[in-house]
């Protein structure tokens, strides 16, 4: 019995692991693609910009106007 509740337990671990690695990518290219929208935008409307990415958490993005 405990070795059916760990095999079960280690199997939803590694479904659950190979689903997240699969969806790392679509999220990734979303927040590149809003990322170079907002520069873009500030860009035409400041001009020139100097970005500063920082990566903590999630993503964090700090945007300078020079």
């Amino acid at each position: 019995m405990t070795m059916a509740c760990f095999v079960s337990g280690a199997a939803l671990f590694a479904a659950s692991v190979h689903l997240s690695y699969v969806n790392i990518a679509p999220q990734q290219a979303g927040t590149k693609a809003w990322n170079d929208f907002v520069k873009e935008r500030l860009r035409k409307k400041y001009g020139k910009l100097r970005v500063q990415l920082t990566t903590t958490c999630l993503i964090h993005t700090q945007y300078y106007i020079d």
